[in-house]
């Protein structure tokens, strides 16, 4: 059986040997934590959209290596896969911004006139989402295409209502709903 030590020396120090082993190994395991890991991640709908991205790029290159590709064909897919690894994912999505109306049950975006004033576009059925999304597509069709819906804070979006939208806008863009918004 193990005896506690007797001397008042020897009870002090056991414990404090304890506590120091535990901030070595805190100190060890410090340079594994991520740097800055709040502005790092991703948002579900950006990392989805970069293993679209990469999956789509890494059959390119499986196909040409299969089809007998010629080298340098190989290799400019290879260094454009290594490319868009090394991208941001702010680089790979074109982020836009749609808002809820809570009163009228419809979504809306603001734009600007010709003259810079700033209107709200409603968009009340599903060909006008196809419509403003093919557009925004247009405008960098390299990038995937990422609405945030923003709803009225301290409410909780209406029943359905994302899943109505998602109908609207199919897999041409993807949808994050969010907080924050909204009237």
């Amino acid at each position: 059986m193990i005896r506690p030590p007797k001397r008042a020396v020897t009870r002090f120090f056991i414990p404090l040997i304890d506590v120091l082993i535990l901030l070595f190994c805190i100190f060890l395991l410090m340079p594994f934590v991520e740097k800055g890991a709040t502005s790092g991640r991703l948002t579900p709908g950006e990392a989805e959209a970069l293993r679209r991205r990469i999956a789509q790029l890494e059959d390119m290159v499986a196909k040409m290596n299969q089809a007998g590709g010629s080298p340098e064909e190989v290799r400019r897919l290879e260094e454009e896969l290594a490319e868009e690894r090394s991208k941001r994912a702010s680089d790979r999505v074109n982020v836009k911004e749609l808002y809820v109306d809570r009163d009228k049950l419809t979504l809306y975006r603001y734009e600007n006139t010709a003259q810079g004033t700033r209107y709200r576009r409603e968009i009340t059925n599903g060909s006008e989402a196809v419509e403003l999304a093919t557009a925004h597509a247009k405008e960098d069709p390299s990038k995937e295409l990422l609405y945030i819906v923003f709803y009225p804070p301290g409410r909780p979006a209406p029943r359905g209502w994302e899943d109505k939208v998602a109908l609207w806008f199919g897999r041409l863009a993807r949808l994050e709903f969010r907080p924050g918004g909204g009237s």
